[in-house]
């Protein structure tokens, strides 16, 4: 596979890159001659990012290859580092072959200066959350910038939020689970912000359900709404009940689109199914089938150097069922010890070149 970014298209490229950073770790690559998708999946399984990118976002795009798809997992930091100097970029060209193990980037950046990132990766399996939009009894269209500025009024240091919607009136507000939290923490966070929106604000608004309240990650919205406001073209939320996840669709002609899923919180009051009530607020997760086992990955041999040792678990199949906090332990290198001296002495075998860690702010 060959694809050629051009000049206009590497800073979404980016734009994409850093969102998706923002929630995981890896990024799976599913490579057709159709699309390009780019996928990626939080640590705790409760937020799921899917791109498709169209061939004619593209310059030039030629899939030669023999396999109906190529199936990648890789590094998303270093895929980020990767595009850090987008502004210098003037055009890139990404190479994926059958039988390689690493991901091309071909730079040409100003001045005729041309820079090759090699990549390596891993062999994998596709990531896809399941849904259905027809299920959704609610949509909301609006311009993300107008959503955004509502929430900018939230501390940044808030987890979730609480959008609560009604016939004619929504309304955002902060949100504290009081049974999880003790009552130091819940005294440092006293303040309680409470926004109504003007539903004429919007550019559509469907609301065929009783009054419904979705509790989901503050982060991770701001996250999605950051991204879609570069973008300048409305998204489209479709909303469901309490404890069903929460689709936030964008899509641009010619170019791309993405799915925002993220899951929402079910009340301690809520019941299951066998009529037992459950303790505590516990994010139920959305339905993201995944097959992909994670064996240890190499990436310090990658020209993309990481100080960084990844210790996998694999990630099975998982569903809104069965929560789970199962993900991807880093452990890092460098000046982190337990020991108790005010000062450590730090040197690369000279006495001539000392460091100390509290002049490096450690």
């Amino acid at each position: 596979m060959e694809a050629v970014i051009p000049t206009k298209g590497v800073k979404t490229f980016y734009h994409i890159l850093q969102c998706l950073t923002k929630i995981g770790e890896h990024l799976f690559l599913e490579i057709t001659p159709e699309k390009i998708r780019m996928s990626t999946l939080n640590q705790n399984r409760s937020a799921f990012i899917g791109f498709n990118l169209d061939p004619r976002y593209f310059e030039e795009y030629n899939y030669h290859t023999g396999a109906e798809s190529l199936l990648y997992r890789v590094n998303l930091k270093a895929c980020e580092y990767i595009f850090r100097s987008y502004k210098s970029v003037e055009q890139c060209k990404l190479v994926a072959l059958e039988d390689d193990d690493v991901f091309t980037f071909d730079m040409m950046c100003k001045m005729g200066l041309k820079k090759t990132c090699k990549l390596d990766v891993e062999e994998g399996e596709p990531l896809q959350a399941i849904y259905d939009r027809a299920t959704f009894p609610n949509r909301i269209r609006v311009r993300p910038k107008v959503f955004r500025d509502y929430l900018a009024n939230f501390h940044s240091t808030l987890r979730e939020v609480t959008f609560r919607l009604d016939h004619d009136e929504v309304y955002i507000r902060s949100y504290v689970d009081d049974q999880n939290e003790d009552s130091t923490s819940l005294s440092k966070r006293c303040l309680h912000t409470d926004l109504r929106m003007n539903v004429e604000e919007f550019d559509k608004y469907e609301f065929t359900t009783e009054r419904v309240s979705l509790t989901f990650s503050y982060k991770e919205m701001m996250a999605v709404l950051n991204f879609c406001e570069l973008q300048t073209h409305p998204i489209t939320l479709y909303l469901g009940t309490e404890g069903k996840p929460l689709l936030v669709s964008l899509s641009i002609p010619n170019a791309f689109d993405a799915d925002f899923v993220l899951a929402t919180l079910l009340e301690p009051e809520e019941q299951d199914a066998s009529g037992s009530t459950q303790s505590g607020s516990t994010y139920t997760q959305s339905q993201v089938k995944s097959e992909i086992y994670s064996p240890s990955p190499s990436y310090p041999n990658s020209s993309i150097s990481s100080s960084m040792e990844y210790s996998a678990s694999p990630i099975s199949t998982f569903s809104s069922q069965t929560p789970s906090t199962v993900g991807y332990r880093r452990k890092y290198d460098g000046f982190h010890d337990d020991t108790p001296q005010k000062k450590r002495k730090f040197s690369n075998d000279s006495d001539d070149e000392v460091v100390w860690a509290d002049d490096l702010g450690l």
